[in-house]
């Protein structure tokens, strides 16, 4: 059984893990990654061995770990739900059969996926009478190998129902039990591996079970990058009305005021101009302009 490399990533509360045919790709991805929003990076520390501590902009924190799990201890979930309803739940070997699989489902119903969709492992199509969504997840199952020995030893398959594994545990008892002449540590192994079998309950295989969304981190930094950036930039472009408003009541009350003192005065006699409030006025509504044309100036 070959090593794979699972890298976990928290990004505040998202979790999301990836599958690496080598630790190399999975740093250098990581490094792929980070470069391509270099502008928004604002450390990266390698806390210890292959765990890393990532700050960005916009208070995005993450974490990310990477460790070695056999090829043969995962697979993928593919859940879908029709009108928000849960429909079903299949498992894959690959990412990509799942991927080929929504594809084939979606080309049925005349929709195409798009590759954002593909890459994280989430697809919905919502239009008329269609409600359809698809979510992929990641299983990891670090029980695997040790059910996979004991199975071995009683000589049943990875999904025997408690009969099967009885009658085998019978059979394989007598065959090897010393008073038989059979050999006594094989004998025990026998007993070892049904105790464990036949002791083993569903929390016990839970608890030994985790589950994470399987999303391409590279395209959901930039996801969720945008969004921070575009309500970021909807904020500034919102304060710049507020200057806008702000500035045009103090510019028409200046004016007017002045006006007035003006139009009262007599000839030759003084009048009151309220610089303050004009020029006040003005620069909110020079300010509130600038911020609505280009944000991007505002950016802290």
């Amino acid at each position: 059984m070959s090593t794979k490399f699972l890298m976990i990533t928290s990004i505040n509360s998202f979790e999301t893990a990836y599958i690496f045919d080598s630790r190399d790709d999975a740093v250098d991805f990581i490094n792929a990654t980070f470069d391509a929003v270099s502008k928004d990076v604002i450390s990266i520390t390698e806390t210890i061995t292959d765990t890393y501590l990532i700050h960005l902009k916009n208070n995005i924190s993450m974490d990310i770990h990477i460790k070695p799990i056999d090829s043969g201890s995962f697979y993928f979930h593919l859940i879908q739900f029709d009108n928000e309803a849960y429909i079903s739940t299949r498992k894959f070997s690959t990412r990509d059969f799942a991927i080929d699989f929504v594809k084939n489902k979606f080309a049925e119903i005349g929709y195409d996926t798009d590759e954002f969709e593909d890459e994280m492992g989430e697809w919905s199509v919502k239009e008329g009478n269609i409600n359809v969504k698809y979510h992929l997840y990641i299983v990891i199952n670090y029980l695997k190998d040790v059910l996979s020995y004991e199975h071995e030893i009683l000589g049943v398959k990875s999904n025997a129902t408690k009969k099967e594994i009885r009658d085998a545990y019978r059979k394989k008892s007598k065959l090897f039990h010393p008073d038989s002449g059979g050999d006594e540590s094989k004998f025990k192994e026998i007993h070892n591996a049904y105790q464990s079998l036949s002791n083993r309950t569903s929390n016990d295989i839970s608890e030994n079970v985790e589950q994470y969304t399987n999303s391409n981190i590279s395209f959901a930094i930039t996801y969720m990058l945008d969004q921070f950036n575009l309500a970021y930039f909807s904020n500034i472009r919102n304060e710049g009305k507020s200057k806008l408003r702000m500035g045009l009541v103090f510019l028409g009350l200046g004016v007017a005021i002045t006006l007035l003192g003006y139009q009262s005065a007599e000839d030759g006699g003084t009048y009151l101009v309220l610089w303050g409030a004009i020029v006040v006025g003005s620069w909110n509504i020079l300010s509130g302009l600038a911020r609505m044309i280009i944000p991007d100036m505002f950016k802290a």
